[in-house]
């Protein structure tokens, strides 16, 4: 297994990384992720926490650590035919 690093991705049709905000928000990367993935047995997928009681926000959230991290446990156990290039949440999957 290796690690994927959160840098710019080339474009499989210019090869050549897309334009500086592309390459500043990681977010950008993981649709063409997903696609250039699409026939390998790895599933790339977003997970919204929702807002949940950390150290960043002061233990505002109303969740708890453990629901926070419900969704994103789930996609990481998904079977061989679930879904890959989703945004999803507790509530399903989101539009993104």
């Amino acid at each position: 297994m290796r690690s994927i690093s959160p840098g710019p991705l080339p474009c499989r049709d210019s090869g050549r990384a897309g334009g500086a905000a592309s390459q500043q928000n990681p977010f950008n990367h993981w649709p063409q992720l997903a696609f250039e993935l699409r026939d390998a047995r790895i599933k790339v997928n977003s997970a919204d926490p929702g807002f949940t009681a950390t150290d960043l926000n002061q233990h505002g959230g109303y969740q708890t650590f453990e629901q926070g991290a419900s969704e994103a446990v789930r996609l990481a156990l998904l079977p061989a035919d679930g879904p890959t290039g989703g945004f999803f949440s507790t509530a399903g999957r989101d539009p993104w």
